[in-house]
């Protein structure tokens, strides 16, 4: 499980720099365009794990993730729910330093706050649109790597969000 954490982010990443070469990079500036490839290209991605794996796929917890500890009286917290609380917030501490400390977040902000300005500036927007989307669906593959310990593993899983984030972009 340990080394299926960097794997889950790479795999999720590589994937998703390829689906913004191969798709939504035509689609900039439609962003209703953009939704709806996405959502269609998760739909075959969904059918091809469906046909090579099956519906559903056996997936233990680590050992060390079985169990709980009582926090306070009546107040128990499982220890994979702890797990999935603590990598929450190493991603958000990762994201924030790549975002304010590095030189790929500072070409990231610069790009989402002035795409000609950045530009102009020598920074490679294209280049940067794809790094973004890699990076934000590495981040979704971590997801996925830790939604396998509380849902089960099967080629749907992410199915019942999708809504919601749909309704949040677009808002």
């Amino acid at each position: 499980y340990v080394a299926a954490f960097p794997v889950a982010f790479l795999a999720a990443a590589l994937t998703g720099l390829l689906i913004e070469r191969l798709v939504v990079r035509h689609l900039y500036g439609r962003p209703l365009d953009t939704l709806l490839a996405t959502w269609g290209v998760s739909l075959v991605l969904i059918q091809c794990v469906r046909v090579k794996y099956g519906d559903n796929i056996g997936v233990n917890s680590p050992s060390w993730l079985v169990g709980s500890f009582e926090v306070i009286q009546d107040l128990v917290v499982p220890y994979n729910r702890a797990f999935i609380l603590l990598l929450s917030g190493f991603c958000v501490l990762v994201v924030y330093g790549i975002f304010q400390h590095t030189r790929l977040g500072l070409f990231i902000r610069a790009t989402v706050q002035g795409r000609e300005t950045a530009a102009s500036h020598g920074v490679n927007t294209s280049l940067i649109d794809g790094l973004t989307f890699a990076l934000g669906s590495g981040l979704a593959g971590i997801a996925g790597y830790a939604w396998t310990i509380v849902g089960g593993v099967t080629p749907d899983m992410g199915q019942n969000h999708i809504v919601d984030s749909f309704l949040v972009v677009v808002t």
